[in-house]
């Protein structure tokens, strides 16, 4: 019997394959983690950068400034928070007459909305606030200087203030220039014998008229305005003075903007063009024409260069780039009317009309033809995530060797090649390894983020590192235990 058994036994034994004894074949599949795409929208609307806006008020303290209502002198400190927040704007608040502070330096008031350009130490600590609110209350200051009486020399004021404020950055060049002078008399010239003589008053006219041309040809002003808030007659309150100087002066320079600069037309319906009567003036309505004017002038602005920005922080393709316009314009790469990736810039003009302007540091495209932006266009662009790249493939059991058939995107990988710069390699099992890699020409560096994994591990080489939406599909046969 047990004889009987045995043979049995043994005839089974023979009968087995060598496949009964060895585990069944493991298939591992996965797909590269899937490339991201970002949509932003601009305008031509400034909404990419704060058109520069300095201005310098100046404020009478003469002796007639007694005169001057205490209503009026609130309303005129008040009229400044009417100042458009759409601009980047140093503000500057000064006396007519020249005073000084406690320290003997000049009593300036400075406000700046980003006081970082602003480089004269001296100058940086006349910034008082950023808040347009906490303005209002700054003139009462200026106390009227009884030793000076009523002679005033705006002009002359104004210009140095303008002069002496430029290489500290508070008036700032490429910048929109506003001069406002508050006075409820004239600016008084040098009359040479007791009688006026309209041709010496002429010239002294012209010559200021030149020096303020001179000023906004040192600035390259985008606009320069000089605006007058004085009376436009005379005695219209006790004491006052038809500012008859100022009024001229606003009109000069309001009819005689930079060459190649759009005449401003918030004004053109006046018979004083940037002239207002402090004596019958709403003092909330002195900056609509101002804050429209700039408007008017920026609107026309045309683009050559348009910013790649992003929301996410992280690379991206440049080769992946789809540039289109809100009217359904599509921009091609490198096309007369598209586009051009020129990698990042550093205080790149992005504007070429009416002049160059608008400095930008980051990535940018050029724009060829009908591809520039003028207002109202806007600008599309999608970006995608650079591309990850895969130089390990992590198994979760140990394979036989003799076992293995890798397949990327169809192709069949095989053993690495003794200079090992094709195939794949077994390096055994890794209790943390990261399997992201630089590119496949740097496959040595790790990539990052980092994707660490753990497990038994393939190295690739060449051809088989794979990267994003990569099909990956492995068969093998884990060893016995």
């Amino acid at each position: 019997m047990k004889h009987y058994l045995f043979c049995i036994l043994s005839l089974l034994l023979i009968s087995c394959g060598k496949e009964e004894f060895t585990t069944k074949a493991t298939k591992e599949q996965f797909t590269g983690v899937s490339v991201s795409k970002e949509t932003l929208t601009s305008c031509s609307n400034f909404s990419l950068i704060k058109p520069k806006v300095d201005f310098l008020f100046v404020w009478d303290n003469s002796g007639s400034a007694n005169l001057l209502t205490e209503d009026t002198k609130k309303a005129l400190s008040k009229s400044i928070q009417y100042i458009s927040s759409r601009f980047n704007y140093h503000i500057m608040l000064a006396p007519l007459i020249n005073m000084l502070d406690t320290s003997s330096k000049p009593l300036y008031y400075l406000l700046a909305e980003d006081p970082s350009d602003i480089t004269d130490a001296d100058a940086q600590k006349y910034i008082q606030s950023t808040d347009l609110n906490n303005f209002s209350e700054l003139s009462k200051s200026f106390k009227p200087d009884p030793v000076n009486g009523s002679k005033e020399k705006g002009f002359l004021r104004a210009q140095t203030i303008l002069k002496n404020n430029i290489s500290n950055g508070i008036f700032r060049k490429d910048a929109y220039t506003m001069v406002v002078i508050v006075s409820n008399e004239d600016d008084d010239w040098e009359q040479v014998g007791p009688y006026f003589n309209p041709k010496l008053e002429q010239d002294d006219f012209n010559a200021n008229l030149a020096e303020f041309v001179s000023i906004r040809s040192t600035l390259k002003s985008e606009m320069f305005r000089f605006i007058s808030i004085v009376p436009h007659t005379d005695n219209c309150q006790v004491g006052y003075r038809k500012g008859f100087r100022y009024s001229r002066m606003s009109k000069a320079l309001y009819s005689s903007q930079n060459a190649g600069f759009p005449l401003p037309s918030d004004q053109v319906l006046r018979s004083t063009p940037d002239s207002y009567d402090i004596c019958t003036m709403n003092f909330s309505d002195i900056f609509d024409g101002i804050n429209q004017s700039i408007q008017d002038v920026i609107i026309k602005h045309v683009y050559q260069y348009w910013p790649i920005k992003l929301s996410t922080i992280g690379g991206f393709d440049p080769t992946k780039l789809e540039v289109r316009k809100n009217n359904g314009q599509v921009l091609v790469e490198n096309d007369a009317n598209g586009f051009k990736y020129i990698g990042q810039q550093t205080n790149k003009n992005l504007r070429v009309l009416p002049t160059e302007g608008e400095p930008y540091t980051g990535y940018l495209v050029e724009l060829f033809g009908t591809g520039r932006v003028t207002h109202p266009e806007c600008l599309i662009i999608t970006t995608q995530t650079l591309p990850d790249y895969y130089g390990y493939i992590v198994l979760g059991a140990n394979p036989n060797l003799e076992t293995i058939n890798l397949k990327i995107n169809g192709t069949q990988i095989n053993p690495a090649n003794a200079e090992k710069t094709e195939g794949y390699e077994f390096i055994g099992y890794q209790s943390s390894i990261n399997i992201r890699i630089k590119s496949p020409t740097e496959h040595t560096l790790p990539g990052t983020p980092a994707e660490n994994k753990s497990g038994y591990v393939l190295k690739l080489y060449g051809s088989a590192i794979y990267s994003n939406n990569s099909n990956v599909e492995i068969y093998y046969k884990p060893k016995a235990m």
